[in-house]
C-alpha cells in the first residue's frame, strides 16, 4: 500500500517537472532576442562578406530577434564589401534596432557602423580615417594575340579620370555619415576628409560616436530602442568566423591588396603606411648608353627611365638632342665632357664630394643640370628611406643652392583630383614659364632656394611640417656659365600626366632650354 502511494506521489512529481519545464520554454520562447555580430578584422574576401552578411540576414529573418549590437573591430576592407555590409544593416536597422560598439572602427569598419541607430565606444577605441584608397589603372601594353574593342576594355578607368572616381567614392562615405549620424555630427565634411584617426572621446565630441559604453550598455540601449523589458542576449556566429585567411593590420601590405583585388580597385580602409610600402617600387629597365647630348645618371640608384621622362625625351629629340642613361659613375663622368644636360632624378645613395665637384664643374662650364624629386615610395623605395628620402639628392643640390623638403605638398582646396595634386598657378617671369598659367604636380616636393622661380597657393600644406606655406615648387639657378633647374616632382614628366593644365608647354620650354646650351656647347 505504501508503494503504490509512492508511485503515485512520485508519478505526480515527475508530472509536475515536465509542466513546469513546458511553461519555462513557452515562456522563454515569448521572450525577444537581442542578437550580438562581431566583425572583426579587414573584410577582404567574398567568403568574409558573405559570412558577416548571412548573420545580418539571419538576424533580420528570425522573428524572435528583436534588436541587434553589432561589435566592430576592423580597418574596413574592399569597398563592394563594406558597401554591402553597410547596406545590409541598413535594411536590417529599417526593421530592428541596430546599435553598434565601435571596438576599432576605421575607414570602412567606422562605415559600417554608420548603419547603426547608435554607436558606442571605448575611450581608447580608433575611430574615424574617412577616405579611399586605390591601387590605380595599369598601362595597356597592347598584344596581336589578344585584342579588345576600346581603348579602356583591359584597364577599365582613364588614369586621369581615376581621380574623380575616387571623389565619388568619397562622397559616398562623407553621404553615408552624414545620413546616419544627421543633426548630431558635429564634423564637417572638410574635417572627415582628411582622413584622421579620433580616439573614442574625440569622436563623442565630433559626434562620430554617441556615448563611451560597453557592450552591456549597448545590449541594453538596443532592447530598450526595442522595447524589451525582459530580454536574452544571443551570440550569433558564436565560435564560427569567415572561412580563409583571417586579414589584421598586422598582416596587410600593398601586395597582398593587389593579389587579393587586381588594380584598379578601391578600398575603404585604413592601411598603415609602412604596409603600403612594404613591397619593391618598380624597377625600370635601364636604356642603353647612346651617347647623347642629355646624360641621365642611373648610377645612383635612381629608379627612372625613359617611361619616366617620356614628354621631355620626346621634345628633346625634336630639337635634335637625343638622351643617354649610364647606369655606372665612370661612364657619366666620362659622358659629360661632350654633354649639355645632366638629367638627376630621384637618386637613393649619396654623391661623394668627388662626384659633386664633377657636377659643378660641368655647371659652370656651360651645362644645364636638371634636379628631379619626388617624394612618392615608386621613386624612394626602400634605399631611399634607408638614406634619409632627400640626402640623396640634397647631397648634389646642396652644392647649388637648392635643397628637396622632407614629406609632400598637398591642399585640401586647391587641387586636381586628389588632395596631393597640388596646382601652380605663382611663376617668376623666366622664359622657362612663357605661356604658363598653371601646372599640376602629382605628389610633389617643397624646393627650398633664394632662386625659387613657381610656388603654390598659401593653402597649400607641406606633411611633415603641417603647416600651410607658399611653398616653391620650382627653382631656376644660373651657375657660372651654366643653368641648374629644380623641379619637385616627376610624375609631371610622363604621360598622360603631362598633357594636365600647362604642363606640357613647360616642359616644352625646358626642352628649349637644354637645347640652346646643346647648341652653344657645338
Amino acid at each position: 500500500m505504501r508503494m503504490r502511494g509512492f508511485h503515485v506521489y512520485l508519478a505526480i512529481g515527475v508530472v509536475a517537472l515536465l509542466l513546469v519545464a513546458v511553461a519555462v520554454y513557452y515562456a522563454q520562447q515569448k521572450v525577444g532576442l537581442v542578437a550580438v555580430i562581431r566583425i572583426k578584422g579587414y573584410v577582404l574576401t567574398s567568403d568574409a562578406a558573405d559570412y558577416y552578411r548571412s548573420l545580418i540576414k539571419s538576424a533580420s529573418e528570425n522573428g524572435r530577434v528583436k534588436a541587434v549590437v553589432v561589435v566592430v573591430d576592423s580597418f574596413g576592407g574592399y569597398s563592394n564589401y563594406v558597401e554591402q555590409l553597410y547596406l545590409s544593416l541598413k535594411h536590417l536597422n529599417g526593421r530592428k534596432p541596430v546599435v553598434a560598439v565601435a571596438v576599432n572602427a576605421l575607414s570602412g569598419g567606422y562605415y559600417i557602423c554608420a548603419a547603426a541607430s547608435y554607436i558606442f565606444a571605448h575611450p581608447s577605441s580608433f575611430v574615424g580615417a574617412v577616405g579611399v584608397i586605390s591601387t590605380a589603372p595599369p598601362l595597356l601594353v597592347p598584344s596581336e594575340v589578344v585584342l579588345e574593342t576600346g581603348p579602356y576594355k583591359h584597364t577599365g578607368f582613364s588614369r586621369l579620370l581615376f581621380f574623380s572616381n575616387l571623389s565619388h567614392a568619397l562622397d559616398a562615405f562623407l553621404s553615408a555619415i552624414e545620413e546616419g549620424r544627421g543633426p548630431r555630427l558635429r564634423a564637417s565634411r572638410e574635417e572627415l576628409s582628411r582622413g584622421l584617426v579620433y580616439l573614442g572621446t574625440e569622436a563623442v565630441k565630433l559626434g562620430l560616436v554617441d556615448a563611451i559604453g560597453t557592450l552591456d550598455q549597448a545590449v541594453e540601449e538596443a532592447a530598450r530602442r526595442a522595447g524589451l523589458a525582459v530580454y536574452r542576449v544571443v551570440e550569433l556566429g558564436e565560435g564560427e568566423g569567415p572561412r580563409g585567411s583571417y586579414y589584421s593590420w598586422s598582416n596587410v601590405t600593398a601586395s597582398l591588396l593587389e593579389s587579393l583585388h587586381p588594380p584598379p580597385a578601391l578600398y575603404y580602409a585604413y592601411v598603415p603606411a609602412t604596409a603600403l610600402a612594404s613591397g619593391q617600387p618598380w624597377q625600370w629597365p635601364a636604356p642603353v648608353a647612346s651617347g647623347g647630348k642629355v646624360v641621365v645618371d642611373l648610377s645612383h640608384g635612381n629608379v627612372v627611365s625613359w617611361w619616366s621622362l617620356d614628354a621631355l625625351l620626346a621634345e628633346l629629340a625634336q630639337r635634335n638632342v637625343t638622351a643617354s642613361f649610364y647606369s655606372s659613375w665612370s661612364e657619366v663622368e666620362r659622358a659629360l665632357d661632350g654633354a649639355a644636360c645632366l638629367v638627376v632624378a630621384a637618386p637613393t645613395r649619396p654623391y661623394s664630394e668627388a662626384e659633386a665637384e664633377r657636377v659643378e664643374e660641368f655647371v659652370r662650364r656651360g651645362g644645364v643640370l636638371l634636379l628631379l624629386f619626388d617624394p612618392s615610395y615608386e621613386y624612394v623605395g626602400q634605399q631611399g628611406l634607408s638614406n634619409y628620402v632627400t640626402a640623396p639628392i640634397n647631397s648634389l643640390a646642396a652644392r647649388f643652392g637648392v635643397t628637396f623638403s622632407y614629406g609632400f605638398l598637398y591642399s585640401e582646396s586647391d587641387y586636381y583630383g586628389i588632395y596631393r595634386n597640388v596646382r601652380v598657378r605663382d611663376f617668376s617671369n623666366a622664359t622657362l614659364f612663357k605661356g604658363v598659367r598653371e601646372l599640376v604636380l602629382f605628389t610633389a616636393a617643397a624646393v627650398r632656394s633664394r632662386h625659387a622661380a613657381a610656388w603654390v597657393s598659401n593653402t597649400t600644406y607641406l606633411s611633415a611640417a603641417e603647416v600651410q606655406g607658399r611653398y616653391a615648387v620650382i627653382a631656376l639657378a644660373s651657375v657660372g656659365n651654366g643653368t641648374v633647374v629644380a623641379v619637385g616632382d616627376i610624375t609631371m614628366f610622363s604621360e598622360p600626366y603631362c598633357r594636365i593644365a600647362d604642363n606640357y608647354a613647360f616642359i616644352s620650354n625646358l626642352a628649349d632650354l637644354v637645347a640652346s646650351a646643346a647648341r652653344k656647347g657645338g
